[in-house]
């Protein structure tokens, strides 16, 4: 799948593939991003290498989008 070849390569050069932080406080932080329109926030999704796809989340569901790993 493309998360599990985006991570193995990050982890074949020693970068992070997990961050520090609980969904709680990434959704927090995206609820205040610029990228925010309205009720929805857009994030880029990746399709496969080199093509990501945006995709408008509603903002009560950022953190249920967020704690799941695809």
């Amino acid at each position: 799948s493309v998360p599990e070849r985006i991570e193995a390569v990050v982890k074949k050069y020693g970068l992070p593939s997990e961050l520090p932080f609980e969904p709680a406080a990434l959704s927090n932080a995206a609820i205040h991003d610029k990228k925010r329109m309205g009720k929805n926030i857009t994030v880029v999704v990746p399709e496969k290498i080199g093509r990501g796809v945006l995709e408008k989340i509603p903002v009560e569901k950022m953190i249920e989008y967020i704690g799941v790993k695809k």
